[in-house]
């Protein structure tokens, strides 16, 4: 990242507030906060952009700025080894990070060590991916090329030894990294627990003792009967009017009366909407006959005449009926006069 004049301190602000940002949002241990200056670099070089990484001179300021202006850091290079060790305070404590020490850069080292297992691990796996196209590539071409396919997967074949010896070495270096977390955790659960034992020991003083507690809660005890009693007698007094105590009885018929009026409105209530029920009920039955009715196919004419016809046919047949009829009594009233002549 190429600095601009003046905007150096803009930039070492800027930088440090966004490491204190992302070491508060991460789960922190004891050895998370420890870096070597490859492991600082690798993690915190792209803090401010992806595509714009932090310089070795960029680096450089931001480390001096965290370690003696802001005091948020300790840092040490060793005479020896030439491995710088760096160690970032807690974001949300203000108290300065102790100084580093041989266990630190113990940890740097592990750290740094891991890192690089894990690089070339990501290395051996691309290789081994390159190595076996290559192997197919030479297989199908034509014709095709059997001893560069078997090159390559001999090759292949080394890579993933490799690899296994990669894999499990990260996997010892973790374990070591983890145990070393776990111990410094039991570290400080026991300390946490020799000052709570302490501070019992002190609370447990102030109580004066099992007896002491007797007797405290006795007093107490008598005190709430005290109380108990007083209320009591208060309760009773409240009950009594000027015409001298409640008539309990009185209540009683009184709640019942009131329950009794209750009732009687919902039961009421309920024959009023059982009758609205009944007769909307009734006017939907009509709706419906009527809609059927309306609905039903008319008489066709033919049928009409065919039924008229019929009423005139039994309109001559009652009426040749009754002629004949009115001739027979005609006729036996002219055989009963001859017969009186």
């Amino acid at each position: 990242m190429n600095l601009r004049p003046g905007s150096t301190k803009c930039f070492r602000q800027a930088a440090a507030q966004a490491i204190s940002i992302r070491l508060s949002t991460s789960a922190g241990t004891s050895t998370s906060s420890i870096y070597s200056l490859e492991t600082f670099t690798h993690e915190f070089a792209s803090v401010l952009s992806q595509n714009k990484p932090l310089t070795s001179a960029d680096l450089n300021i931001l480390l001096t700025y965290l370690t003696r202006d802001k005091h948020d850091a300790s840092m040490l290079t060793s005479p020896e080894t030439g491995m710088t060790t760096i160690k970032l305070g807690d974001p949300s404590s203000k108290v300065r990070p102790a100084p580093v020490t041989a266990h630190d850069e113990t940890i740097a080292n592990l750290r740094t060590l891991s890192l690089r297992l894990d690089q070339q691990i990501d290395t051996l796996h691309e290789s081994i991916a390159a190595l076996e196209s290559t192997a197919r590539e030479a297989i199908s071409s034509s014709p095709p090329q059997k001893t560069r396919a078997m090159a390559a997967l001999r090759t292949k074949k080394l890579a993933n030894t490799t690899l296994e010896r990669r894999q499990a070495s990260l996997e010892q270096v973790s374990g070591v990294i983890f145990s070393i977390d776990d111990a410094a955790t039991q570290v400080e659960m026991v300390k946490a627990m020799e000052a709570s034992t302490g501070l019992l020991e002190d609370l447990n003083k102030q109580v004066g003792g099992v007896g002491r507690v007797d007797s405290i809660m006795e007093g107490l005890r008598e005190q709430m009967v005290g109380v108990e009693d007083v209320s009591k007698v208060i309760g009773t007094v409240g009950r009594e009017g000027a015409g001298g105590m409640v008539d309990e009885e009185e209540l009683d018929e009184e709640i019942e009366a009131m329950l009794r009026e209750g009732k009687e409105k919902e039961d009421a209530l309920k024959r009023q909407a059982e009758e609205e029920n009944t007769e909307l009920l009734r006017n939907q039955e009509a709706e419906k006959t009527a809609k059927l009715l309306e609905s039903a196919p008319s008489v066709p004419e033919d049928v009409k005449d065919v039924d008229r016809q019929k009423e005139q046919e039994v309109a001559v047949s009652g009426s040749a009926e009754k002629d004949l009829e009115r001739r027979l009594k005609l006729m036996s009233l002219d055989v009963v006069g001859s017969g009186s002549g």
